[in-house]
């Protein structure tokens, strides 16, 4: 092919920026005085669920192919969430938290109680969705506040890890 010219990299589209996205819950765990909205106005930053397909190695008198095998899904992911002066994000994550897992009785919630569907959209430059990630099954499974400081101010940033059983990724424009 040889080196490629400018007039042949102006014939692609614009290009997919990673600060362009969206995320709502589809499907909230039961907890009060919270809603996606709130989720989406405070994400800062969202892993991208991740599938991997494992090798099969078949050896046939002394050759050695390898086929596909079972996909796997990393299975957790984290998503960052700004917090604000009405403390809200950490009263949500509490009560997601004793869902999945109460503090006193180590009771866990029924799965429709403590599970989510997190839809995660990756947007072009108008903001319209283009891709989008549905992830199943979701629960809190680590919440784990960041250190105070008397260091320069930051905003105070909370990472969630989320398990997931999987997802399913689908083009939308």
């Amino acid at each position: 092919m040889g080196q490629l010219n400018l007039s042949q990299l102006n014939t692609l589209p614009d290009v997919l920026k990673n600060t362009k996205w969206n995320v709502r819950f589809s499907k909230m765990p039961s907890v009060s005085g919270f809603s996606s909205t709130d989720i989406d106005l405070r994400a800062v930053t969202m892993d991208v669920p991740k599938a991997t397909t494992g090798i099969i190695d078949v050896t046939i008198r002394e050759n050695t192919i390898r086929i596909p095998g079972r996909k796997t899904y990393t299975q957790t992911l984290t998503l960052n969430l700004i917090e604000t002066i009405d403390a809200r994000t950490m009263e949500f994550l509490k009560q997601w938290r004793e869902l999945c897992n109460e503090y006193d009785t180590n009771k866990i919630a029924s799965r429709t109680e403590r599970e989510a569907t997190i839809l995660l959209y990756h947007c072009d430059d108008q903001w319209q969705d283009v891709w989008q990630y549905q992830i199943d099954r979701c629960w809190l499974s680590d919440f784990t506040p960041p250190q105070l400081t008397n260091d320069s101010p930051a905003a105070y940033q909370i990472p969630l890890v989320l398990a997931y059983t999987s997802f399913i990724d689908n083009k939308l424009a």
